[in-house]
């Protein structure tokens, strides 16, 4: 028969199961938030990524007009000189071509860190939401299995006094009676103290 030490003892190896299992939970907490933080970084670079190839193009940008300049006063003062302006209108159009395509750069840059700040937003609110959902469930089945194990303990001490009563009326003798009246009598004080405490 199952003493209730021993379900007591079950109780306490359920309950450093249930500790383990929370240690559990809090490494893949720590497993996602080391992830949150590498995924920050990546927006981070990303961002001075974005950052170089605006000064580039404010660069690019102001040698453009430079040149717009220059092309205007040597056309002005030195119409003479034509090849001159052929290589300036060549490098011109580089300068435009070249401007244009860090213009399509930056704005590839800016959509793809608009979607990492998206995605990392959605990936931090699933993963918490996912561990708080998983933490619940876990903790709710550990308070029900609880529940049950101390119902099957009371059950044990209700059936355990039901036989001392039963064994104390088969005895015929008063003295005995007496006796055994006394001892069911300090077993119900002490479980009255129990309950009490």
């Amino acid at each position: 028969m199952v003493t209730l030490s021993q379900e007591i003892g079950a109780l306490r190896v359920r309950f450093d199961e249930t500790k383990a299992k929370w240690a559990e939970v809090q490494d893949v907490v720590l497993a996602a938030t080391e992830r949150e933080a590498a995924t920050a970084d990546n927006v981070t670079n990303l961002e001075a990524a974005l950052n170089s190839k605006i000064k580039e193009l404010a660069a690019v940008g102001a040698k453009h007009a430079q040149l717009e300049e220059k092309y205007r006063k040597t056309i002005k003062h030195n119409r003479l000189f034509s090849s001159i302006v052929r290589d300036l209108d060549v490098s011109l159009k580089f300068a435009r071509s070249t401007r244009e395509s860090l213009s399509v750069e930056v704005s590839q840059l800016k959509e793809e860190l608009k979607h990492r700040e998206a995605s990392l937003v959605v990936e931090k609110t699933y993963s918490m939401y996912n561990m708080r959902r998983k933490t619940l469930e876990e903790a709710k089945a550990d308070i029900i299995d609880f529940d049950v194990e101390i119902a099957k303990a009371r059950e044990l001490e209700l059936a355990a006094k039901n036989r001392l009563s039963a064994q104390s009326d088969a005895l015929g003798s008063s003295g005995s009676g007496s006796e055994f009246l006394g001892t069911e009598e300090g077993l119900e004080g002490d479980d009255a103290e129990d309950q009490t405490g």
